[in-house]
């Protein structure tokens, strides 16, 4: 029953549908919009199953309108206000031909609790993403839906056919589709040794071996010092001692010099003291003549 420009949800079993530009992991948030999460389903109307799940979605579509407009046939307009589309209109060739589910689904409740689809194994259990049969875009799922209707004034949406995302289960592997979010690592990266060589040891030892270099250069530029003053006392000490050495060297020579000069004076001495004794002799034989003759 239709309540508040709301229709009642009409829940549909897809089976065996193909995966494509699915965020049932982690939801995606536009500017000005709620965060949701969103998958979209491949429907194939030439195969028996795509042509049962067809029918399925047109009857859900047909009861919604009727529930909220009370016209089962009642026209949609505006690009994007029905969930069910028509692949012809996509650029992508994968989807020529096909038709094209849009389900969504709210990344809170309104109590603020996380609200994430149902994601199971085929086993029925729920997986996580990186394990075995975690479904991803280009397998094929059996997907739980509800398509409602509502009709809210134009900047709220205005009247549209909707697809709720309820829960996905892995079916089987089909070939993974890209998506413009996608990135291809193939050829960009390269499988890393285990052994790094010292060149190639992490930035952080790198850094923090800088840094000890850095700390133990004072410390080596001191003990350079101290050893280039040292040195440099032990350079001076010879100088000073080679002058010292040269003093002693000239003090050494003044005594000798002075020495000599002293001996020279004794020897000049020495010989003038004969010369005196010399002319006391003469002196007393001139007299003795002299009294000689005078007696």
């Amino acid at each position: 029953m239709a309540k508040n420009g709301y229709s009642e949800n009409f829940e549909v079993m897809l089976h065996n549908v193909r995966l494509a530009y699915s965020h049932h992991w982690k939801p995606r948030t536009k500017e000005g919009q709620r965060s949701k999460y969103k998958s979209w389903f491949i429907l194939d109307p030439d195969s028996k199953d795509g042509k049962k799940n067809i029918k399925l979605l047109e009857d859900a579509i047909s009861a919604a309108k009727l529930d909220l407009f009370q016209d089962a046939s009642y026209r949609i307009r505006g690009e994007g206000k029905l969930c069910l589309q028509d692949g012809d209109e996509w650029t992508e060739e994968l989807m020529h031909g096909m038709k094209l589910l849009r389900a969504t689904r709210p990344a809170q409740k309104k109590s603020g609790e996380p609200n994430p689809p149902h994601v199971l194994n085929r086993k029925a259990k729920a997986v996580r993403l990186g394990e075995p049969q975690a479904p991803y875009s280009g397998c094929y799922v059996i997907a739980c839906v509800g398509i409602w209707a509502m009709d809210k004034p134009s900047e709220e949406g205005g009247k549209q056919v909707c697809c709720r995302l309820e829960a996905i289960q892995f079916y089987e592997d089909g070939d993974r589709i890209e998506s413009d979010f996608d990135f291809d690592v193939s050829g960009k990266f390269k499988a890393l040794e285990d052994d790094k060589d010292e060149d190639e040891a992490p930035r952080s030892k790198r850094r923090a071996s800088r840094d000890e270099g850095e700390d133990e250069a004072p410390r080596s530029s001191r003990s350079r010092r101290s050893r280039d003053e040292d040195e440099g006392e032990e350079d001076e000490a010879p100088r000073s001692k080679r002058r010292a050495s040269r003093d002693d060297a000239e003090d050494e020579d003044e005594p000798r010099s002075s020495r000599g000069r002293r001996s020279s004076r004794v020897e000049d001495d020495e010989e003038e003291a004969p010369r005196s004794r010399r002319r006391s002799r003469d002196e007393d034989e001139e007299d003795t003549r002299r009294s000689s003759r005078a007696r």
